[in-house]
């Protein structure tokens, strides 16, 4: 177990930090007073409206957070402080850890790379949306999310300076992560990347399927059994090769898959 968790840590630690070297690849230098650009932002964030979103400023040249919205304490059990105090490296905590690694190690790169080749004037048009999972800090829930993000200033030579995003509880939830790059041309947008990374393809079998509408009922174990004249063994056997298949690890998190789905 202990060389579990540090195998963890590590990872979390590697992703974290090519996420970093990311950033600041792209990064201005460029000092410019931004005081009126976050009145503007934050005028359109006010919490009471917005309880089901996370809004945010990053300042890519120091990696910190210059505007959090309260809202993102329902969603990660961190108050606006800890991101203030905390930055980027806040991300590694409440992004669950394989979607951080593939955000950070995969899907950010290819799309910050597609964003390079752009003009400057493309560069202002472009939109992010990534589709991952929040893990609450103090609760353990985890989240489907989509973010939206976009570059809001450049230096001369078209490096981006400060991101604004915002991210909403998704509708979507699927064992991956999904990133696309869109143009914003007014009422159109184009598609210029879109790539989902599954961890798994999983076929369920009918006596699977089946265990699991009796889960969702609220039956047990015994019950199960009984029912489908089988030993309780075999239903834990086809239990253990569910949780395998939706890489799950518990019942809390079988029924939490099934429910936002």
């Amino acid at each position: 177990m202990l060389y579990l968790t540090i195998g963890k840590e590590k990872l979390i630690k590697a992703s974290l930090e090519a996420h970093r070297k990311e950033l600041r690849a792209i990064a201005s230098q460029k000092e410019q007073d931004i005081a009126s650009f976050l009145e503007s932002f934050k005028s359109h964030a006010i919490d009471g409206l917005n309880i089901n979103s996370i809004r945010y400023i990053l300042n890519l040249q120091d990696l910190k957070y210059e505007f959090i919205s309260n809202s993102c304490t329902a969603f990660t059990g961190m108050k606006p402080v800890d991101f203030y105090g905390k930055g980027l490296q806040i991300l590694s905590e409440i992004i669950l850890g394989k979607d951080f690694n593939a955000l950070s190690k995969d899907l950010f790169p290819a799309m910050n790379a597609i964003v390079q080749e752009l003009s400057l004037k493309e560069k202002y048009a472009v939109v992010f949306e990534l589709h991952y999972h929040m893990q609450n800090n103090r609760t353990g829930k985890i989240t489907p999310v989509v973010e939206y993000s976009s570059y809001a200033d450049f230096d001369d030579q078209g490096r981006p300076y400060i991101s604004t995003g915002i991210c909403y509880e998704s509708v979507l939830d699927f064992n991956g992560v999904r990133g696309l790059v869109r143009l914003n041309r007014g009422e159109e947008q184009e598609t210029i990347y879109d790539r989902t990374i599954y961890y798994s393809i999983y076929v369920l079998t009918p006596s699977e399927k089946k265990i699991i509408a009796y889960l969702l009922e609220g039956k047990d174990y015994k019950w199960i059994a009984s029912t489908e004249f089988i030993s309780p063994h075999t239903v834990k056997t086809h239990i253990k090769n569910i949780y395998k298949k939706l890489d799950v690890n518990k019942a809390s998190e079988l029924l939490a898959h099934f429910t936002n789905n």
